[in-house]
């Protein structure tokens, strides 16, 4: 009896990340020619600041099922100063923003949350902001390359992987597109020796270059072929095991790491990398 009960509750759950899941289009490659740019047609496609402010909310508060390559203080300021000028931020940020929201919607659903009384139809909701996602993308990736664009562009893989059932070569191309556009950014080069970084910069970068990594690794793995980083030519160091409140953008030198035992947002990714080394 005590089995059969589990294995009955098992499915449920199991039942309610397959919802999740099977609704989504398969990946794909960002290819195609950059939308007129008109930041009132994406910014009507938001919802009231409550319910943003909720999803945003939860993605922070989210498991380490998210990466930590977004530093929660520096974005929330942004954040509110979006909302008092929606024209003061990049189109990049609010690529991010509207990956956030996707994400955060796909935890809902897949914990079975219910939230269509404030987002309306929950996979249509969930598709529009995969879709203006992958409009920005387009257009940013035809632009000279940044750490901003960098970012959003690895969110989006990391949203790709994690919603969609073939995470296979579709997004191991846009991998490609991530290594290349990090390498030319400089990443795979240890941070600190450029003083023209700051000690918050020369972090998020160690933290953007962990992710983009790994997800090269992972997804290599997966299509059966060689990481496509010469690592060879890579010296970046890892980043700290830090909570994010132990750094920001006015730090003048980074604290002492955690100790290994202390979980914070990024130490399951330093547990894993030297496996995928």
């Amino acid at each position: 009896m005590y089995f059969e009960e589990h294995e009955t509750e098992f499915e449920k759950q199991f039942g309610k990340v397959e919802d999740a899941r099977n609704p989504l289009p398969e990946p794909y490659v960002l290819e195609g020619s950059p939308v007129k740019w008109d930041i009132d047609t994406f910014t009507q496609d938001l919802p009231p600041r409550p319910v943003v402010d909720l999803l945003v909310a939860n993605y922070f508060g989210a498991s380490s099922l998210i990466r930590p390559i977004l530093h929660p203080k520096k974005f929330l300021r942004q954040y509110d100063k979006f909302w008092q000028d929606q024209y003061s931020v990049s189109k990049a940020w609010l690529g991010t923003l509207f990956v956030i929201m996707r994400t955060a919607v796909h935890t809902a659903r897949a914990a079975g949350i219910d939230l269509s009384a404030t987002l309306g139809d929950m996979e249509d909701t969930q598709t529009l902001f995969r879709m203006r996602t992958k409009q920005i993308l387009i257009t940013e990736l035809h632009a000279n390359p940044t750490i901003e664009r960098l970012t959003l562009l690895s969110l989006h893989l990391d949203a790709e992987f994690i919603q969609c059932q073939d995470t296979s070569t579709a997004i191991w191309i846009n991998v490609a597109t991530a290594v290349r556009i990090a390498m030319k950014l400089g990443l795979h080069r240890e941070p600190s020796f450029d003083t023209k970084l700051s000690v918050f910069e020369c972090e998020m970068r160690r933290r953007l270059w962990l992710a983009i990594s790994q997800t090269d690794v992972l997804l290599s793995w997966q299509v059966g072929l060689p990481s496509m980083i010469p690592t060879g030519q890579c010296d970046t160091e890892l980043p700290r095991n830090l909570h994010e409140d132990d750094f920001d953008e006015d730090s003048t030198s980074l604290p002492q790491p955690r100790p290994w035992n202390e979980m914070t947002k990024i130490s399951p990714f330093l547990v894993k990398a030297p496996l995928l080394k």
